[in-house]
């Protein structure tokens, strides 16, 4: 708890007060999506973009919430040890958006290696799970209700990673797309 408190800020404390609570539901929220990377060759294009989207996403929000924290923290190099997870989660999103940058250029290798986005995803789930489990009980105290309605949210999405996963879904599928599958996930 010393180390904390060696490079915490009265500013860093302000924009976690802003950002933790976006930010966990952002993590949590896009893990069931992870697991779509297993069987993204067989989804269809408009879903790899709904994974390749959110993978983007959750990269820019926490690259930006790591170089201001950094910035805002006192003691910069008791920061970097303390949330290490954060750096984690970061260069685990950056892993599994690289092999779709790989057509632009330079990382071509990558494309062709289904590995780096399957260890992304396992390096990202393992990242969020250490920084949730740190953060968790302060902000359900804080936030019960926003925490019952994320919680309601995951499980619509989990249920429809699950029955996309389980279920014949792609192009020539029973059911055409993940989007198809939200939508069956919210009936039952």
């Amino acid at each position: 708890m010393a180390d904390e408190l060696s490079y915490m800020t009265s500013a860093l404390r302000r924009w976690r007060r802003w950002t933790d609570g976006p930010l966990l539901l952002l993590a949590i929220g896009s893990l069931p999506i992870l697991l779509l990377e297993l069987q993204r060759s067989d989804l269809s294009a408009g879903d790899e973009a709904t994974i390749d989207a959110v993978n983007v996403v959750v990269l820019i929000a926490f690259a930006v919430d790591y170089a201001v924290e950094l910035r805002l923290a006192r003691d910069r190099w008791s920061y970097v040890r303390r949330e290490w997870t954060s750096a984690v989660i970061v260069l685990a999103s950056a892993a599994a958006v690289t092999p779709r940058l790989a057509a632009l250029g330079g990382a071509r290798v990558l494309r062709a290696v289904p590995a780096v986005r399957a260890f992304a995803a396992v390096l990202r789930l393992l990242a969020v799970g250490g920084a949730t489990a740190r953060d968790a009980r302060g902000l359900v105290r804080r936030r019960a209700v926003s925490f019952a309605v994320a919680v309601a949210g995951l499980t619509w999405l989990s249920g429809a990673v699950a029955f996309t996963l389980a279920e014949d879904v792609g192009p020539g599928g029973r059911v055409k797309s993940f989007g198809d599958a939200l939508w069956w996930s919210q009936r039952r």
